[in-house]
């Protein structure tokens, strides 16, 4: 293997550490800004927590299914905290 060559690996497995360590604190920061919700089903009645969006994604709408019952439902996000409705409402 030629020196440059060498280098250039070097190089490459070097980034490779960098940019990884950067996607670890990266992905990090946002589960930091994400809050666990507790919802009420609006078919079952039963609660249960989600994490909600970092912050910056408010307002947010997901479609989701009760943990409980699995029966589909809208859980709505914003800066006051997070609920869930039923498909109809």
């Amino acid at each position: 293997m030629s020196k440059q060559h060498h280098d250039n690996v070097e190089k490459i497995y070097t980034l490779q550490i960098a940019a990884d360590f950067f996607a670890f604190f990266a992905a990090n920061a946002i589960m930091d800004r994400m809050e666990e919700t507790s919802v009420q089903c609006p078919t079952c009645g039963e609660y249960f927590s989600v994490m909600g969006p970092s912050w910056e994604e408010l307002p947010a709408e997901w479609d989701y299914d009760c943990e409980i019952c699995c029966r589909p439902m809208i859980l709505v996000f914003d800066e006051s905290g997070g609920y869930a409705r039923g498909l109809g409402e």
